[in-house]
C-alpha cells in the first residue's frame, strides 16, 4: 500500500548513507499490527525480536506499561538527540509517558519518552469540486483574515498567484475555469453560504457550522441519483464533542486514597453544559484558581465545583455535581447565571447534546435520537464497509465530504479522476438574523453574524517508532540513529514530499519558499493538489489523539460500547436509549475507575 512505499524508500535513503552504525544496517518486515504485537509479546528476549517497530498511538501506553518499550529519554535528550519542543504538541502529549501515575504529556509525573513520531496525519474534510459545481455550488478560498481585504474588490488564488484559480467577489470560478459568477452582498464568517441572488458558496479555509455541513450534505444528496451513499460522512465524533469541551471520559482529582491521584469519569453522555469564554472579555476570569482567557473553555472540573467545596473527594462527590452544578459552580464568587448575564460566558451544548447531533447525521428521519429525529444525510457505516472503503467511496464519488487524514493526499493525488481540496472540521456556531423572518428563507444567507462558536478541534493519527526492550547496548545505539533520521528534519522532510504526512517540526510544515509540505508542485511547476494545504497545519495545531490512547490497555475499554454505537446504533438496529442503558455502555463507568486505583 502507499504507506509502505513511502517507508521503504526512506529506509533506502537511510542505508545510502553508509552509516552502518555499529555496523548495522536497517532491515523492513510488514506484518499487520495484530501480528506485530504478537511477534513482539513471544519473542521477547529471543534473537527473533524486532529490534525497532512501528507503534500506533492506540498500543503505545499498553506497549510501554507490558514492558516491550525501551526507555528512549536518555537518546532523545542526549548530545545525539531530538529537538522535539521544535514538534507539534500533540506529539508531547501522545509520547511522554509516565507509568507512574499512567498519564502522558503535561500530566506525566516523571514522564520518560519511549518512542519518538514516525509521522503525523491530521484530519480534515476532502471534498469532490466537481460535485459541488455540478450542484451549484461555488468555492472560494479566503481566510477569515482577509474577508476585509475580499469584500474591497481584491483578488485572491488557489495555488500559485501566477497559476492558480483566481477568485474575487466579481467572478468565483468553477474549477475547470468556466462560468464565473458575481457574490452578491457582503462576505462574513461562513463556511457555507447563499447571497442575495441565490448563488450557493463555499469557504474552504473557514469552517462550517454544524448545520451548514448538513445543508450542503443535503443538497449533494438531493442531486445525486442511485449509489449516492452521502454528502458527508465522518466515524468519529470527536471534533463535535471536543469542539464545545466535551470529551468522553474525564479525568477528576482526588483525596480519596482509593485511587493515585485521581479517577475517569465515563462523560459520553454528560448532559450539563459548556461554557467559554467570551471573545470580547479582554480580561478573561478566574474559576476555581484557574484563569481563562477569551475564547477558552472552561474545564470540567472547574464548572461543576465552586470554591468552597473542591471536587473529587470521592466519585460520588462528582456525581452530586453533577446534578446540581449550575447552581454550583462559582466564577470569581459570582454565580453563573450572572457571568453569563453579563456576557463574559457563553453557553456551549453539552456534550450529550454534541453526541447526539454526531449519531444523527446517519440516522433515518423518521428515527428518534434523544427525543430528536434523525438528519438521513450520511451514509450508514454498513453502507461504507470496512475502515479502508471510505477512501475508496470517496474516489468512486459516492460521497462527497470525507473526514479524514492526510494519510491519503498520495493516493488522491495518483487516482482522483476530479477536481478535490479539503476544507476544515466543522465547529458549533451560532448566528443571529437566520430564518423566514429576517427575509432569509434559506436560514444561510449574507446577512449573519456569528454571536457563539466552539473552538477548532478534531484528531490526528500518529504512528511512534520504538525499541524492543530486550536489545543490546549497540543495538540501541543503531536503532536510535535510525529513528532521529525517520524523526528528525531529513527524514520528515522526505516523507512529506511524497505526500504522505504533515511534518512533525513545525517550521519545516509552515515552509513556503522549499515546498516540502506547502506549495508542493508538480515537475510542470503547477501546484498540487490539496491547494488548501494550510488546513493541515491549521488542524495539526488543535488535534490530539483519539480516545483509543487515552488509557494504559488501549482500546479495551472502549471496544464493547464503540462497536454496540457503531454496529447497532448508527445503522438502525437499536436506538440510542437502548445504547446508553445496556451494559456495554454502562458498565464502562467501573471498567475505567479501576485504571487508576492505588
Amino acid at each position: 500500500d502507499t504507506e509502505t512505499k513511502v517507508f521503504k524508500n526512506l529506509v533506502e535513503d537511510y542505508n545510502k548513507l553508509g552509516k552502518k552504525v555499529n555496523g548495522k544496517t536497517v532491515n523492513v518486515e510488514y506484518r499487520a499490527v495484530d501480528s506485530v504485537s504478537s511477534a513482539i509479546s513471544t519473542t521477547i528476549g529471543t534473537e527473533d525480536c524486532p529490534t525497532v517497530f512501528y507503534v500506533g498511538d492506540g498500543q503505545y501506553k499498553e506497549y510501554v506499561e507490558s514492558g516491550f518499550l525501551a526507555d528512549l529519554t536518555d537518546f532523545v535528550e542526549g548530545e545525539n538527540g531530538i529537538d522535539y519542543t521544535q514538534m507539534w504538541d500533540s506529539i508531547y502529549d501522545r509520547y511522554y509517558y509516565s507509568t507512574e501515575n499512567h498519564r502522558s504529556g503535561k500530566d506525566a509525573k516523571n514522564g520518560r519518552w519511549y518512542g519518538m513520531p514516525k509521522d503525523i496525519g491530521p484530519t480534515v474534510m476532502f471534498y469532490n469540486e466537481d460535485q459541488l459545481n455540478a450542484a451549484g455550488i461555488r468555492v472560494i478560498s479566503v481566510a477569515k483574515e482577509d474577508l476585509d481585504r475580499f469584500n474591497n474588490g481584491e483578488t485572491f488564488y488557489r495555488g500559485f498567484e501566477e497559476n492558480g484559480l483566481e477568485c474575487s467577489k466579481t467572478a468565483v470560478y468553477k474549477m475547470d475555469w468556466s462560468d464565473p459568477v458575481a457574490i452578491n452582498g457582503t462576505v462574513g464568517d461562513y463556511g457555507y453560504f447563499v447571497d442575495g441572488n441565490g448563488n450557493k458558496f463555499i469557504n474552504n479555509k473557514i469552517a462550517m457550522s454544524w448545520e451548514e455541513i448538513r445543508e450542503v450534505a443535503r443538497i449533494l444528496n438531493a442531486n445525486n441519483g442511485t449509489g449516492y451513499l452521502g454528502g458527508y460522512f465522518t466515524e468519529w465524533w470527536f471534533n463535535y464533542g471536543w469542539s464545545v469541551g466535551g470529551n468522553c471520559i474525564q479525568y477528576v482529582e482526588t483525596t480519596d486514597s482509593t485511587y493515585s491521584g485521581g479517577f475517569y469519569d465515563f462523560t459520553l453522555v454528560d448532559d450539563t453544559k459548556n461554557f467559554i469564554v467570551a471573545d470580547d472579555c479582554t480580561d478573561g476570569i478566574t474559576v476555581n484558581g484557574t484563569h481563562y482567557n477569551a475564547g477558552e473553555i472552561i474545564s470540567y472540573n472547574d464548572k461543576l465545583t465552586n470554591e468552597l467545596d473542591l471536587a473529587g473527594s470521592s466519585y460520588n462527590q462528582v456525581r452530586s455535581d453533577r446534578a446540581v452544578y449550575d447552581s454550583a459552580i462559582g466564577y470569581n464568587g459570582e454565580a453563573n447565571n450572572t457571568v453569563i448575564a453579563s456576557g463574559k460566558l457563553k453557553v456551549l451544548p453539552s456534550q450529550r447534546e454534541a453526541f447526539t447531533e454526531f449519531v444523527r447525521l446517519s440516522t433515518d428521519a423518521d428515527v428518534s435520537v434523544d427525543g430528536v429525529n434523525g438528519y438521513a444525510v450520511s451514509a450508514k457505516p454498513t453502507a461504507m464497509g470496512g475502515d479502508g472503503a471510505k477512501s475508496g467511496s470517496f474516489l468512486g464519488q459516492k460521497i462527497n465530504f470525507l473526514v479524514d487524514g492526510r494519510w491519503n493526499v498520495t493516493s488522491f493525488r495518483n487516482t482522483a479522476t476530479f477536481a478535490w481540496d479539503v476544507a476544515p472540521l466543522p465547529i458549533y456556531k451560532a448566528y443571529n438574523n437566520t430564518g423566514v423572518n429576517t427575509g432569509d428563507p434559506s436560514g444561510f444567507g449574507m446577512n449573519r453574524t456569528v454571536i457563539n462558536h466552539g473552538v477548532t478541534a478534531g484528531h490526528s493519527g500518529s504512528v511512534a517508532l520504538a525499541v524492543s526492550a530486550m536489545a543490546s547496548s549497540n543495538e540501541k545505539a543503531a536503532a536510535w540513529d535510525f529513528i532521529k533520521y525517520i524523526a528528525g528534519e531529513e527524514g520528515q522532510i522526505r516523507q512529506s514530499e511524497q505526500g504522505f504526512a504533515i511534518p512533525s517540526q513545525k517550521h519545516i510544515a509552515m515552509d513556503t519558499e522549499h515546498g516540502y509540505f506547502l506549495n508542493q508542485k508538480d515537475v510542470d511547476g503547477y501546484m498540487l493538489p490539496p491547494y488548501n494545504a494550510e488546513i493541515f497545519i491549521e488542524a495539526a495545531m488543535h488535534e490530539g489523539e483519539g480516545d483509543w490512547s487515552y488509557l494504559k490497555t488501549g482500546s479495551a475499554w472502549i471496544d464493547k460500547w464503540a462497536q454496540y454505537l457503531n454496529n447497532q446504533v448508527r445503522n438502525g438496529v437499536k436506538s440510542f436509549n437502548e445504547f446508553i442503558n445496556s451494559a456495554d455502555f454502562t458498565d464502562t463507568f467501573n471498567v475505567i475507575k479501576e485504571y487508576t486505583k492505588a
